[in-house]
């Protein structure tokens, strides 16, 4: 007879705190790295921004969880840098298709009015507005 000994790891509030924080500035940092930087050819600029769409995708689903409101302040940033260096197809594609703006109810359980219009406003630039008023839901 195998007998399985099994062990849970009591992780202070503090510590996942901190951990949190150090894995939220790697992703924004690296998200902005991979945008923004000057790369060699559009073939790079391309897969670059693949990966950014992915990272972006799943540092907000993580953020929505964690702490939305350093996502969502850093969120404008990003988004009024992509117009700024007028990037229109990864705004319009990725982060206006995906809703990758601002994490609010519908994200995330520490919020609660998904009648707020802030998180719609965020995608009215570029011609765009946000996906869930296109689709009517």
């Amino acid at each position: 007879m195998q007998e399985k000994m099994m062990t849970d790891l009591y992780v202070p509030d503090q510590m996942k705190e901190d951990i949190w924080f150090k894995i939220d500035a790697a992703a924004r940092d690296a998200v902005w790295k991979l945008l923004f930087s000057e790369y060699a050819n559009d073939e790079e600029v391309g897969a670059k921004e693949k990966l950014a769409a992915t990272l972006l995708e799943k540092h907000k689903r993580n953020a929505a969880y964690y702490c939305p409101s350093d996502y969502n302040e850093w969120v404008v940033k990003l988004r009024d840098e992509l117009l700024r260096r007028e990037r229109m197809e990864f705004w319009r594609t990725v982060v206006v298709a995906k809703e990758l703006g601002p994490a609010w109810a519908r994200d995330s359980d520490m919020y609660d009015d998904l009648s707020d219009p802030e998180p719609a406003a965020y995608y009215n630039y570029g011609g765009c507005q946000a996906a869930w008023l296109e689709n009517g839901h």
